[in-house]
């Protein structure tokens, strides 16, 4: 449930900001992209730098931080996908 909870923040912050700027599809995927990279970034600042716990690199946690990507990634994607135009194009 907490892994649940942790990737839908994510995707549904990353919805609000594209159908806010309504960018260009091409833009917008590489938007989505970008924004799903970057919660595991927070993630590691806040836990290293913030918190100053588990510090030390490990390439379980790499391979976890790329897991964590894609399930915020693949969901916006299928989001934006399916979004109504309304939401993705400038009146």
């Amino acid at each position: 449930m907490y892994v649940f909870v942790m990737a839908a923040i994510p995707v549904i912050l990353i919805g609000i900001i594209i159908a806010y700027l309504k960018p260009k599809p091409l833009l917008a995927y590489l938007l989505i992209f970008v924004f799903g990279m970057l919660p595991p970034a927070f993630l590691h600042v806040f836990y290293c730098a913030i918190l100053e716990t588990r510090c030390e690199p490990e390439a379980l946690s790499a391979v976890g931080y790329v897991i964590y990507s894609i399930t915020v990634i693949a969901p916006s994607i299928i989001i934006y996908t399916f979004m109504p135009t309304r939401f993705k194009t400038r009146q």
